[in-house]
């Protein structure tokens, strides 16, 4: 049902665990839902109606990354309720839900 999501996030080793790529993974989601794709500890890219954008963490830890992506994924649900009216195209939200979801990434794996 990804077809009905607004906003699906996936790592690219899910993606790998599916056999399945980033454009097939597009191909099935509406045209103005959003893709956040995260690559473990490395940059995170957020693609949908306002463009594409790529935020790198503000720094690479290798601490136990256990709990990252959930912390990660929730950031983004925390951010995207509170900003309250979702627009699709709002390019400044989007970032701050990136920059967001990697500070909780961080954060958590600070905490193990």
């Amino acid at each position: 049902m990804i077809h009905e999501a607004d906003v699906v996030r996936c790592s690219t080793a899910d993606l790998a665990a599916l056999g399945i790529d980033e454009a097939a993974a597009r191909s099935a989601m509406r045209p103005e839902a959003t893709l956040v794709l995260t690559n473990g500890a490395g940059a995170a890219h957020a693609k949908g109606p306002f463009g594409e954008l790529v935020r790198a963490p503000r720094e690479v830890v290798t601490l136990d990354p256990a709990g990252a992506g959930d912390a990660f994924t929730a950031a983004i649900c925390a951010e995207l309720a509170r900003a309250g009216a979702y627009r699709p195209d709002d390019v400044e939200l989007w970032d701050r839900v990136l920059r967001r979801g990697h500070a909780a990434a961080l954060a958590q794996m600070q905490r193990r």
